[in-house]
């Protein structure tokens, strides 16, 4: 399995920060960072190029390379460019993907916000000024909504609070029904 994720880290050689991807195979009793290589931008081929060069350098690596786990952007996913079809291509089998769970989160929280809400690009304005103000915010003065926790006041109209056990258990089907083992 490799495992690959573009990140924004400070330049050695100067203040800057730069597209560096670590570059990691694992598998049966073992796991090893191969490279972190610096990338002049973050296309989904220079991403996929990146990786197949890597693995094609260590011996025996491409041989036994079964799958890819990434995360979910469309660098990594689209279809024509993206890096896991660039890798895929490279070494002519099919491999199977595996989407990091924390990024599948970050979809599903997407769609749910995109109810409500528009967003436009990766970075939610709205979420952007609340982690700005976070430190600001006295976090003893608040609590998380449990309409099902007796005692405590919900400040939820009766419609809200119905509406929130509705999704709340839609939600629980979607999960029990989409990654049952």
């Amino acid at each position: 399995m490799a495992q690959f994720d573009g990140k924004l880290l400070p330049d050695s050689q100067s203040e800057e920060l730069v597209d560096r991807m670590p570059i990691v195979v694992s598998g049966l009793k073992t796991e090893k960072l191969l490279a972190i290589p610096k990338l002049p931008i973050s296309t989904g081929e220079i991403m996929g190029n990146a990786v197949v060069q890597t693995l094609q350098d260590w011996d025996g690596v491409p041989d036994w390379l079964a799958g890819l786990c990434f995360d979910t952007t469309s660098s990594n996913t689209g279809i024509h460019t993206g890096a896991i079809t660039v890798i895929q291509r490279a070494f002519e089998k099919r491999l199977l993907f595996l989407a990091c769970r924390h990024h599948i989160l970050e979809i599903i929280s997407a769609a749910v916000y995109d109810q409500f809400f528009k967003s436009s690009g990766p970075h939610i304005a709205l979420f952007s000024r609340f982690k700005e103000q976070w430190k600001f915010i006295d976090v003893t003065q608040y609590a998380a909504i449990d309409v099902h926790v007796s005692g405590v006041k919900s400040y939820l109209t009766s419609p809200e609070s119905l509406w929130l056990c509705q999704m709340k258990a839609n939600y629980g089907r979607f999960v029990t029904m989409t990654f049952r083992p």
